[in-house]
């Protein structure tokens, strides 16, 4: 009895000490992500109530990262044109959400922001709202689908902006 005990004092010490085993002398360390900002570049339908044009928009925005898959839009200032007259800008902040990655170095996104805006022909601003989604084809560079609407004070007006948008990381 003395020796199957014994034996089976000496496979668990050996069966605990193999799991101490390092396999690898290589350590990897993830580096959180850090604030990073981007430039967003837009081409799509910009429209209020009875007229509607091409328009072009470029936004500039400060993420803050949470975890590798929520951000914080701290904030995003947007400029939209209308080819013609038009010019919006607007001030916003939001959340940002992305999965795990897909495929190489792929994520999808969705993004929703809130702020206030101007417009500069009629010179009113009021509430403004942007929602995007698309997929980030590398970590430095996103393409996507994004609404933009502008709410005019006064007039009770509303523009939407729907366009293609492309993002680099810099």
């Amino acid at each position: 009895m003395k020796k199957i005990f014994l034996l089976a004092i000496l496979v668990f010490i050996c069966m605990s000490s193999y799991a101490q085993l390092i396999t690898s002398t290589r350590v990897v360390v993830q580096k959180k992500p850090s604030n990073t900002f981007w430039l967003d570049f837009g081409a799509g339908c910009l429209s209020e109530q009875y007229e509607s044009g091409l328009g072009v928009d470029l936004g500039l925005r400060w993420n803050k990262h949470f975890t590798d898959n929520v951000s914080w839009d701290i904030f995003k200032i947007n400029a939209e044109a209308e080819v013609k007259e038009k010019l919006l800008i607007q001030v916003l902040t939001g959340i940002r959400g992305t999965t795990p990655v897909l495929f190489e170095n792929s994520t999808l996104f969705g993004a929703v922001g809130f702020g206030c805006g101007y417009i500069t022909d009629i010179e009113d601003g009021g509430f403004c709202g942007d929602m995007s989604v698309g997929i980030n084809i590398t970590p430095k560079f996103l393409v996507g689908i994004g609404y933009n609407f502008q709410r005019v004070g006064q007039s009770n007006v509303t523009y939407n902006y729907i366009s293609l948008k492309l993002g680099v990381k810099f």
